[in-house]
């Protein structure tokens, strides 16, 4: 008996952001010689979704997170009740490490299984099993990775050598007009942040290597017209002495090919120091394509790093975002944590000043707060504190299920999530920014007067910046909180007008993107 399996990511406003994980899963099914439908749910009413779900298929794999729970539990619903004897499985990391929480909440009744880790082998072993006819019960029993309401006990997440998985399906960046595509250099990570929930995931570090990773991206760009490429492993030059020769290695390909391409990754600060190789090794990447890399920087202040667990120092975060400075390769969009269980006044002053320091100009840094994922080291801790608030939804207020060390940073954060965190109008300058700000970077050598739109952005992010040091001072600095209340419609106003002129650069962008695009 063959069964069909559809899979299902949601987009919602990113719509034309592809899944990899879903193609990644797609391909391997298909290489197995399974029949799989890919489908993406991107209509705010999940109501005209519906006529996107095929009737015949027997098994509906789900990626779920905290952000679309809500928009999915209808279809789960729908699914039940039209389709007989239909199986409906979850996975991700949220499902995975929210496992229990999911099982055991009445709104997830229609759910079958979550699929720990890793979904590709075990998917495959569900529908082979389901092909016999038999029971599914019976595999959910003794399998490690699926867990149900019943069997859920001594279960474990997959973990799978990322070299002995075939390449995405990228049949829907094929058909949907993407500008970008993510390729999944590795498994795992090589650090180890308290905050982070891949350590729930991964028992060791497997990566590609240069030549293998060259070869995806080119044959992507040849069937898809694709020029920009985001590499989501946490770190490319994990493990650093044999990642740095994977990404030479890379670069070179690249270079070589003679094709103009557009390259952001993350990247760790302790890895790179002030010598003649490092130094080399990033203008390579500059060369190469390399535009955008993120690092995890997270704080300004050496006790929160501490907290966080990374193994990087404020001076290796200082050095590195120079570094990159230096090598002409765009560092703004590291990744900040100003809030945190543990906050005091001296912490967010630090923060402050290490983002003045570093030119900041996007809001977004400012106001940001830890979200604290279930099992996770700084879970624990924050747990054993007493600061994790279990009246909150483990799925929808992350950033309010915990409570903070010092009441003073109570009062603060009340304040910078009414006022700031919680501003709709805010929270579109935050993501219109980052867009135009990505966009102009990862195209800046691609397409006609590409640095011309680099050098506008920055003049017009002075202001941002000008604007964001002044009013944080007096909140941050001199804890005048009376001030930020009097003042925050005056940061916004900047703010929107800063954004109206970043949206009429990001509308000439696209007009020469997609001219480009046309004639490639």
């Amino acid at each position: 008996m063959e069964i069909t399996v559809q899979l299902f990511a949601t987009g919602m406003d990113s719509f034309k952001d592809e899944n990899v994980g879903l193609g990644r899963i797609t391909a391997y099914l298909r290489q197995n010689g399974k029949s799989v439908k890919q489908t993406y749910l991107c209509d705010d009413d999940y109501i005209n979704e519906l006529r996107n779900i095929d009737l015949s298929c027997t098994i509906f794999g789900f990626s779920i997170y905290n952000t679309n729970v809500d928009y999915l539990l209808p279809i789960f619903d729908w699914i039940k009740s039209n389709i007989k004897n239909s199986i409906i499985v979850l996975g991700s990391k949220f499902a995975t490490a929210y496992c229990h929480d999911i099982l055991d909440n009445s709104i997830f009744k229609n759910i079958d299984a979550i699929i720990l880790g890793d979904g590709e082998k075990t998917l495959l072993e569900i529908v082979e099993h389901m092909e016999k006819q038999l029971p599914f019960d019976k595999l959910a029993e003794t399998h490690p990775h699926i867990s149900t309401k019943s069997y859920r006990h001594l279960k474990s997440p997959a973990s799978l050598d990322i070299k002995t998985l075939p390449y995405a399906d990228r049949s829907w960046i094929k058909y949907n007009g993407n500008l970008d595509a993510y390729i999944c250099d590795c498994h795992g990570c090589a650090g180890n942040c308290s905050f982070c929930t891949y350590g729930n995931y991964y028992d060791e570090w497997t990566g590609r290597d240069g030549n293998d990773l060259f070869r995806e991206v080119i044959e992507i760009y040849h069937k898809n017209k694709i020029r920009s490429f985001l590499f989501t492993g946490g770190s490319l030059e994990d493990c650093v002495s044999t990642g740095k020769d994977k990404i030479k290695v890379f670069c070179e390909n690249i270079i070589s090919s003679g094709i103009k391409l557009g390259f952001t990754c993350y990247m760790r600060s302790e890895s790179f120091h002030d010598n003649d190789d490092d130094k080399n090794l990033l203008k390579l990447m500059r060369k190469a394509g390399f535009q955008i890399i993120q690092s995890g920087i997270e704080s300004g202040n050496e006790e929160d790093l501490k907290i966080y667990n990374k193994r990087c120092t404020y001076e290796d975060n200082v050095r590195m975002l120079k570094m990159l400075k230096e090598a002409d390769i765009y560092g703004g969009a590291f990744g900040f944590v100003m809030f945190n269980p543990f906050s005091n006044w001296e912490k967010i002053k630090c923060n402050y000043s290490f983002l003045v320091n570093q030119n900041v100009a996007n809001i977004n840094k400012y106001i940001s707060k830890l979200l604290i994922y279930k099992s996770t080291a700084i879970y624990d801790v924050a747990e054993k504190n007493g600061l994790i608030d279990h009246s909150q939804s483990f799925y929808k207020d992350q950033f309010l299920q915990y409570k903070f060390m010092d009441p003073e940073m109570t009062i603060l954060w009340d304040f910078v999530y009414e006022y700031l965190y919680s501003n709709k109008t805010i929270d579109r300058i935050i993501h219109s920014n980052e867009g135009v700000i990505t966009l102009a970077y990862k195209y800046r050598d691609i397409i006609e007067d590409g640095q011309k739109f680099v050098d506008d952005l920055k003049m017009i992010l002075s202001r941002n910046e000008e604007k964001l040091k002044q009013y944080f001072y007096h909140l941050y600095v001199e804890n005048n909180i009376d001030y930020g209340k009097k003042h925050h419609q005056d940061l916004v106003d900047v703010l929107t007008q800063s954004e109206s002129e970043l949206l009429l650069l990001h509308s000439k962008l696209l007009k020469k993107l997609f001219r480009l695009q046309a004639t490639t």
